[in-house]
């Protein structure tokens, strides 16, 4: 597992774009697992027929993650600026 910290986590979010090494860290999960979460939310997209980037390494947009993971950004950039002082935008 990629256990990651708040400040890191807050450092993902804002990418507009991430691959599964973010997602498994936003997850916390294995890489194996946060590509089947990539390839599922592709799927979504797919069906609803929104654009699909075709890269290596596969990518998905940061919001979709989040709203299939059902994260809360509020609570990482909360907790981020607690514990470090951590500026977050």
């Amino acid at each position: 597992m990629n256990k990651a910290d708040y400040t890191e986590l807050v450092e993902i979010i804002n990418k507009y774009y991430i691959e599964p090494k973010d997602i498994s860290k936003l997850a916390n999960c294995n890489i194996k697992y946060a590509r089947v979460i990539a390839h599922q939310i592709m799927k979504q997209m797919k069906d609803e027929g929104k654009p699909i980037r075709s890269t290596r390494p596969l990518v998905v947009p940061t919001n979709r993650v989040l709203k299939y993971l059902d994260i809360d950004t509020r609570v990482i950039r909360a907790e981020a600026k607690k514990k470090s002082g951590f500026e977050t935008t």
